[in-house]
């Protein structure tokens, strides 16, 4: 299962981030779109985030914040010297993606392999599976509780599924998944 990016429209950002699409569309205005979804404009996280970091920051009616609703997580990096938020790539992100192609790989080597053969497949790549939970935990702390909270479930999901799949995949040929 190879993760990929997902495209969210406005809706889907307001309805995900707690804002107002009014709000987010503000602050999509000057972003070009990263695709389209039912024939609507839709941006990557990674890239809508930013942008509604920076439109918030800059907002008159947010200075302060507004009680009981959490700051939208600020991407690492620094400023540009004119004010603006330029985010910088997280390294970790580049592993992530590593991680990904390597343990897609890896589930479609174990697909393909005999039952008698399987388990000598997950211990090539199962260990990464691991380490690819630690890292999008990792990742996700580092851009603040809030975020990490978000984040969770999609973590959750996305390891869970393939743990799933290890564990299903071995259990046809009498191996023991929890040694792995």
């Amino acid at each position: 299962m190879a993760m990929t990016a997902k495209l969210w429209s406005i809706g889907a950002l307001a309805l995900e981030l707690g804002r107002s699409e009014r709000m987010i569309g503000k602050a999509l205005e000057a972003v070009p779109a990263d695709g389209v979804v039912r024939g609507h404009p839709a941006w990557l996280m990674k890239t809508a985030l930013p942008a509604l970091v920076r439109y918030e920051d800059a907002s008159d009616q947010l200075a302060g914040g507004r009680p009981g609703r959490p700051r939208l997580p600020k991407l690492t990096g620094g400023g540009t010297g004119n004010g603006s938020a330029v985010p910088v790539r997280d390294p970790d992100l580049d592993r992530i993606e590593a991680l990904n192609s390597e343990i897609s790989a890896g589930m479609a080597a174990l697909r393909a392999a005999a039952p008698a053969d399987r388990l000598k497949v997950v211990q090539g790549f199962g260990k990464r599976i691991g380490e690819l939970d630690r890292l999008l935990e990792r990742t996700a702390t580092k851009q603040g509780a809030d975020f990490a909270m978000l984040t969770e479930p999609f973590r959750d999901d996305v390891v869970g599924r393939f743990v799933r799949e290890v564990r299903e995949l071995l259990s046809e040929t009498g191996a023991d998944a929890a040694a792995v």
